[in-house]
């Protein structure tokens, strides 16, 4: 009868560690779940912004491309010429005032 009992107790006992374990199991296995979603939107935003990254480095090369065929034109050499003497003369100009 006594060993009935203590069978009974470590059955019960058994049965409490294993609901218990079950439960940490369970809670890890949402901590995972919840860290692979995590993972996913991570990854999803860092496709998205290397997407993001390409289409602004091919923009810029486009726009340096199209910036180098106006300023190897003679005419541009030319006004950047003018505009560089004009910001020259007004700095002149400035410092001259600024010193009276």
């Amino acid at each position: 009868m006594e060993d009935e009992q203590r069978q009974r107790l470590m059955e019960t006992e058994n049965d409490r560690m294993a609901d218990s374990l079950a439960h940490k199991v369970s809670k890890i296995k949402n901590i995972t779940i919840q860290m692979n979603d995590t993972v996913d939107t991570q990854n999803t935003m860092l496709d998205d912004m290397s997407t993001s990254t390409d289409n602004l480095q091919n923009s810029v090369k486009r726009t340096m491309t199209k910036l180098r065929i106006v300023v190897n034109r003679p005419q541009t050499k030319r006004l950047l010429t003018v505009v560089g003497v004009f910001v020259l003369l007004f700095f002149i100009v400035f410092l001259f005032k600024k010193r009276k």
